[in-house]
């Protein structure tokens, strides 16, 4: 079996990536492709990566296994409570900030988790709101948003492995997730209480359509942009902006930047930012 990814093979599905994620895939990453794509190759029952890149750009083909592909590729790496400083800056800063706006009380609180992947951090969101809700209850509602498919269809389950839950406190753990019901499994749930208040959606970063007629008071879009050349990570984060109200707080990775961009964004904290007026 031919596992090696051709020059020209590896170009095209760079070009398509670039293309339709804006995700730029430099020569380093040809080994991470092979990897990635190796074990679909092997299930469909092929030869050889030529044999699969004729399948994946074949018009019979209606560019099902194009999707299927990009889910491969997109997928990232997350964990509950991943950057906790983000989280204590949210709910020490952020949130009793939004409140003296109103926000979460007279006008419902919105925030989004752009780039979601399997959901920990979207959940992550929504127990420290939980968490400062005990003693200032607030009305709120999280987006939760990424372009795979298969990692979203993980998030909206809320199902994960205890091997995934290792940061999770232990009190945490008691009060926003169930054990499976057969001990065998060594899963637990997250509460359905909980799951309530996230909406799952695929959404493209590089879509001109805003993902919600709403605008939000906070985003968290973390390790994301850091795949994205600086044109690209430019208009991302403008329709990030755009998509956040005055006030509002952009969370981003300790990886990224927004130094020299031209964005209505003032630093608060390292690696967060608030929206202002232009």
């Amino acid at each position: 079996m031919d596992m090696q990814i051709s020059d020209t093979h590896f170009q095209q599905i760079s070009s398509v990536l670039y293309e339709r994620t804006g995700i730029k895939l430099s020569s380093e990453k040809r080994i991470m492709i092979q990897g990635r794509l190796m074990p679909r190759v092997r299930q469909l029952s092929l030869t050889s990566f030529d044999e699969y890149f004729a399948l994946l750009f074949s018009e019979s083909n209606n560019g099902a296994e194009l999707v299927h592909a990009i889910d491969v590729l997109t997928t990232n790496k997350t964990f509950f409570f991943r950057e906790p400083y983000h989280f204590a800056t949210m709910t020490e800063l952020a949130l009793p900030e939004l409140r003296k706006m109103g926000y979460g009380k007279q006008l419902p609180l919105a925030a989004w988790s752009a780039g979601c992947s399997s959901g920990e951090e979207a959940y992550t969101m929504a127990i420290q709101i939980e968490e400062f809700s005990v003693k200032d209850p607030v009305n709120y509602r999280i987006y939760a948003t990424d372009i795979s498919t298969k990692m979203l269809n993980k998030a909206k389950g809320g199902i994960y492995s205890q091997d995934e839950i290792p940061e999770v406190p232990q009190d945490i753990l008691r009060r926003y997730f169930l054990r499976s019901k057969n001990r065998t499994t060594n899963q637990v749930r997250v509460i359905p209480e909980l799951r309530a208040k996230i909406s799952f959606g695929i959404y493209n970063l590089m879509d001109d359509v805003r993902p919600f007629p709403e605008l939000v008071q906070i985003i968290f879009c973390r390790n994301v942009l850091i795949y994205f050349d600086k044109e690209t990570q430019f208009k991302v984060l403008s329709r990030l902006v755009q998509q956040l109200c005055v006030g509002g707080y952009l969370f981003h990775g300790h990886s990224e930047s927004v130094i020299g961009m031209d964005l209505p964004l003032e630093r608060v904290e390292t690696t967060v930012y608030r929206k202002v007026k232009v």
